[in-house]
């Protein structure tokens, strides 16, 4: 029995969108099952897709059997259920935060669609100090940190007095697509982009890289 464990992030057609950021999966995969999609990861990115998931990066793999719960119990039932049917899964899911605002807006998508054509277009803006030789962050309720990413250095101004000794920097579409997004990938961020003026609403960064592939 293969067991994975990815980190997700949801579509933008799903229903989860409005209020689900990313998401833990952690899969038990039958492994005949993997074999008729012709490898693991086929399998499992049609499977995620269909649960309204795009996958960011394997997190874990390994094989496990019956007798690696013998010891510790904790997933049996649902390695029983991939053994009965194939798959089974269970998500840990983030859920999206605003900073600013009191809650994600209705028009979610339509919102980040936009943004996305502007990045696309004409680039973005995000606040770096040359003193701490870093980009700003902003704590999120849930744990974690945010990097804002804005449309342009103007709307940046807002959030000048929460970051002081940072600046803002242009950030153009190359930049943001080959660089930026997988250096806050890779530093455990999410990013706030200002969809609205004074506030930063959290995505994951391989799926605004996503939308920006899709939108090219």
């Amino acid at each position: 029995m293969h067991y994975v464990v990815l980190d997700v992030f949801s579509k933008v057609d799903s229903t989860h969108f409005q209020d689900r950021a990313g998401a833990t999966a952690v899969c038990w995969v039958r492994e005949e099952v993997a074999d008729k999609s012709g490898t693991l990861l086929r399998y499992l990115t049609t499977k995620m897709s269909l649960e309204g998931w795009m996958i960011a990066q394997t997190l874990a793999q390994h094989t496990v059997t019956e007798e690696t719960y013998r010891q510790n119990p904790d997933g049996i039932e649902l390695f029983q259920q991939a053994a009965r049917d194939g798959f089974a899964s269970n998500y840990r899911i983030r859920r999206r935060e605003v900073i600013g605002g009191a809650a994600v807006g209705y028009g979610l998508k339509p919102e980040f669609e936009s943004f996305v054509r502007t990045l696309v277009s004409s680039g973005g803006a995000s606040l770096y100090s040359e003193v701490e030789a870093g980009w700003a962050t902003a704590p999120l309720g849930g744990g974690g940190a945010l990097a804002p990413l804005c449309k342009a250095a103007t709307d940046l101004a807002v959030y000048q007095p929460r970051w002081r000794s940072y600046a803002p920097r242009r950030l153009s579409y190359p930049v943001l697509d080959t660089e930026w997004l997988m250096l806050m990938y890779q530093s455990n961020l999410w990013l706030g982009l200002g969809l609205a003026p004074g506030t930063l609403t959290m995505f994951h960064p391989l799926a605004v890289r996503h939308a920006m592939t899709k939108r090219q």
